[in-house]
Parts: structure tokens; sequence; C-alpha cells
């Protein structure tokens, strides 16, 4: 399910090769969830999507893998947080164990942890009321333990 992205595209891999970004292939390619106009009004910000079987790109469909990597894009509206709200995957049913019908499913928070305006220097130093031993905190303790 999309969380204000306005494309996101689909790469596989698997484990044993070099892992380098060549070693990525398309599951689904770059797709469209949002128009310029809903990306700048936040319209339709939640849409969910399915892929069939036919709708992925037949060389990474035919690998095994057990890499993934869902890259989300946002041109049309730079103030936003956005990313992807779920994910499901689903392999063949011959695959997948008897005992167990479920598929992998994959929780992404609604809300980003972290946005990028919160990772700024000036918010990850505390106050200087919060510090401990600065210049006046030591002097009044030498003068304390010299009386």
């Amino acid at each position: 399910g999309n969380n204000g992205a306005a494309f996101i595209e689909v790469l596989v891999a698997n484990s044993a090769n070099d892992g380098g970004p060549s070693d990525y292939h398309n599951l689904v390619i770059t797709s469209a969830f949002m128009s310029p106009s809903e990306s700048r009004s936040q319209a339709n910000r939640y849409k969910l999507r399915m892929f069939s079987k036919e709708e992925l790109c037949k060389p990474a469909l035919d690998k095994k893998w057990d890499r993934i990597k869902i890259v989300c894009t946002q041109p049309y509206n730079k103030n936003i947080p956005f990313g992807v709200s779920v994910v499901t995957l689903q392999g063949p049913s011959a695959l997948q164990p008897k005992c167990n019908d479920t598929p992998l499913k994959i929780f992404i928070p609604e809300k980003p942890l972290i946005t990028s305006h919160e990772i700024t220097p000036e918010k990850n130093i505390a106050p200087q009321s919060q510090k401990t031993n600065t210049n006046s905190d030591v002097s009044s303790e030498s003068k304390a333990a010299s009386h």
C-alpha cells in the first residue's frame, strides 16, 4: 500500500551473488501511484495496488531471490514524507509449506520513524540547562569543596 509516493519500483536479488547494485533486477517496473496534482494536494496518498503474475517482469520472476528493494520517489511534492505502508509477497503455492499458507507480510509504519528534517545537529544537542559539568557547575562545586 502506498503512503504518499508518486512512483514505486520493486527490485529483487539473490544473496548468493555479489550483492552489488547490478545484481538487482526489476520485479515491478516503476509504477505510478499518484499523479502530479494528487501529489501536490496529497489526495489518494494511501492507494493500494496489487500486481498479478502477468504484470511482473519475467526475467526476475523465473529466478530465485531472497532480497527485495523497494524504491519510492515523490518528485512532485518535496514537503511531505513518503513511502509504503504495507507490502505482501506471495510465492508459487507449490513452493509454500503446507503447514503455513499465509503469505509473507512486511509491516512498515504509517508514519516514518525519522523524517529528514528531524535529523539536524541542533535537535540532537541537549540544551545548556540540561548539560552537566558546565563551567559554572564546576566552579560552584570547587567553591563548595574548598569551604
